[in-house]
């Protein structure tokens, strides 16, 4: 009689340990997601700001402060398209978890469609992240190299 008792109990702890090691997972990329968010809009807003001190830039500076511009905030739309699509599975899975608890029957599990696009949205998103950023790092180094030589 313990038998069966012992292999729900481990299995019970088995399922616990899982939900936790996905909660972790999932609050990890939550935490990445926010940050390449926050320094997307960070730096957009240091080259606003730099922007509208008046600074006249060389014209090999603005097509890649251009690019980084379009790049960041092509990133920042993808992060908070990818949080989006991070709350929506949570939500049809808590959905499909009530579902199930109030009727007794297995629902159906959330479609993997939920994270092809998240996985893709926030890759993208990382891509244009690092894209402007290098964009931004050159813009900065051609602008600066020609006052630091001057000097």
């Amino acid at each position: 009689m313990s038998k069966p008792e012992t292999d729900v109990d481990q299995h019970n702890l088995l399922v616990e340990e899982h939900n936790a090691s996905q909660e972790k997972i999932t609050e990890r990329a939550q935490d990445i997601v926010k940050m390449f968010f926050l320094v997307s809009g960070g730096a957009l807003a240091v080259c606003a700001g730099f922007f509208s001190a008046g600074v006249v830039l060389p014209i090999e500076v603005i097509y890649p402060v251009r690019g980084a511009w379009v790049s960041l905030t092509a990133a920042m739309m993808l992060i908070g398209f990818t949080l989006l699509l991070m709350l929506g599975r949570d939500y049809r899975f808590g959905q499909l978890n009530s579902r199930q608890i109030d009727s007794g029957e297995q629902s159906t599990e959330t479609s993997g469609w939920w994270d092809i696009w998240m996985w893709g949205a926030g890759l993208i998103g990382f891509i244009c992240f690092c894209t402007g950023m290098c964009f931004f790092t050159y813009a900065a180094w051609v602008f600066v190299t020609p006052n630091l030589v001057a000097s």
